[in-house]
């Protein structure tokens, strides 16, 4: 199944801490159309600062890495660590999207899956964790995603 991950997943070495080296494929860096990210609070006891979401707008462009995932028990680890329950769960955090990704490196189009906040937790914008940011930072790097996209992702911190 294939991963568009933009937020703290987009560190390939973050991400292999929750997902088995073996069922995971790396497809490359992509973008996804009329989407902006931004960083929200879920209103949680256990987040206290901000999250990446993406939330639709015309015009813009949100970078990330698509992944593929073959293994249904890695699906489910995955799940539990951004917060979904199954669909249509009033509790889940994120709830799945299909997203069409284009990869960077030769225009295809990808459906994929993504999470994206519930509306009934998202809150206000806040700021994310420096430790989050490093996340997003040190992915941008290993991905080589535009410059673009590293100013989104500090937008917060300038």
């Amino acid at each position: 199944m294939y991963y568009f991950a933009y937020g703290s997943n987009i560190d390939t070495i973050h991400f292999l801490k929750f997902i088995s080296k073996e069922h995971v494929k790396l497809i490359g860096p992509a973008y996804i159309n009329n989407h902006i990210m931004k960083y929200r609070k879920v209103k949680t006891s256990r987040l206290r600062s901000g999250v990446a979401n993406i939330e639709e707008r015309k015009y813009s462009i949100t970078y990330g890495v698509v992944y593929f995932i073959d293994d249904n028990t890695d699906l489910e680890r995955l799940d539990k660590k951004e917060g979904y329950l199954d669909e249509c769960n009033k509790y889940n955090k994120y709830n799945k999207i299909i997203i069409q990704a284009t990869l960077l490196k030769n225009n295809k189009k990808i459906n994929c899956f993504a999470y994206q906040i519930n509306k009934d937790f998202k809150s206000y914008e806040v700021r994310p964790r420096l430790e989050y940011i490093n996340f997003l930072r040190n992915g941008n790097k290993i991905h080589n995603l535009p410059k673009a996209h590293l100013n989104r992702v500090n937008y917060m911190f300038a």
